[in-house]
């Protein structure tokens, strides 16, 4: 074995970095391991997605916020413009009937319809929790209030208003008729109760024709306008175009409709549907078949991407290979 020569007394080796045996000084512990760059940060699931939020900043904040979280770059851009009704009196109106005790239910299928309640009751020197409370006493039994889904139920809280009713399963109109609860006591009987639902004036008649086949009433009264907003700038069409833009979350039929009218998405892009209606359209119109959100919330949307985007399980092993068991011994000849 050749060893090499010994450095010059007083000098140190030439140092070409510590291989792998070597031991940190006596007494010292070794450092943190450093990250692996090529491995995703757990803590952020969702690093480097550029994700389309088709809504104004000021209407998104929590969709934002949770995207960021998560590690993506969420982009707003609104597609639709929200306004007020062309005839608020009608809305005016129908409210003045809630806090008489009118109706047996207020159903509420939107957070920009809790606006507009709170607009028209503001016009009338109240607040949307004082008519609730004025039908309520009015009438007992009367003015329970429903709510689409767990956002929407979370408006109409912060607007002081007690919800009665969210389904559990499928958060839409067709979840709400799947679990319509019964009259109570003090309500009119089956058959006879009554509806009010304050919409957007491009709302589908699902939930309407489908409490008719429950036996109710409805009365559908628009609470806001639906319009399209500005065509989205050009570089940024350019991007979603091609595939710069990773994903995009969409809110309704609507934003589903106007994205399809400005630009083609290439099958690569993750499109995010909140609610099971939005994403027929966006199947209807032509853009990629993408995800449905558990839930028309922030967390769900961030979810529903972690889900796709998590590696797939390692395959399991193959099972080994048993031996073949010895051939059985021949038969004595004799």
């Amino acid at each position: 074995m050749t060893t090499a020569p010994d450095a010059p007394h007083g000098t140190a080796p030439a140092a070409h970095g510590a291989g792998p045996d070597d031991a940190p000084p006596h007494g010292a512990q070794p450092g943190p391991a450093e990250p692996d760059p090529a491995q995703p940060d757990p803590a952020q699931p969702l690093a480097g997605l550029r994700v389309l939020v088709p809504r104004a900043p000021e209407r998104a904040g929590a969709l934002i916020g949770a995207l960021r979280r998560a590690g993506a770059e969420p982009v707003a851009a609104p597609l639709v413009v929200i306004g007020p009704p062309e005839d608020p009196a009608a809305l005016d109106g129908a409210l003045a009937r809630l806090a008489a005790g009118r109706y047996d239910w207020l159903s509420v299928t939107s957070g920009f319809t809790v606006d507009a309640l709170d607009a028209s009751a503001a016009r009338a020197g109240r607040t949307l929790a004082d008519v609730v409370r004025a039908g309520r006493a009015a009438r007992p039994g009367s003015t329970r209030v429903a709510a689409v889904g767990d956002a929407t139920a979370a408006a109409l809280r912060g607007s002081g208003v007690d919800v009665d009713f969210v389904p559990s399963g499928e958060q839409s109109a067709r979840g709400m008729l799947a679990e319509w609860p019964e009259p109570v006591s003090g309500a009119r009987p089956a058959g006879r109760g009554t509806a009010l639902l304050p919409q957007g004036d491009l709302a589908e008649p699902t939930l309407a024709d489908g409490l008719t086949g429950l036996g109710l009433r409805p009365e559908v009264v628009v609470s806001y306008r639906n319009s399209p907003a500005p065509p989205l700038p050009a570089a940024l069409v350019a991007d979603l175009a091609s595939g710069v833009v990773d994903a995009v979350v969409l809110t309704s039929g609507s934003t589903a409709r106007r994205l399809a009218d400005q630009v083609t998405l290439p099958a690569s892009t993750l499109v995010c549907c909140i609610g099971p209606r939005t994403a027929e359209v966006a199947a209807e119109v032509g853009l990629p078949a993408g995800l449905v959100a558990d839930g028309p919330h922030p967390r769900a949307v961030v979810a529903a991407f972690v889900r796709r985007l998590a590696p797939a399980p390692p395959s399991p092993p193959p099972a080994p290979r048993l031996p073949a068991p010895p051939a059985p011994p021949s038969a004595d000849p004799r």
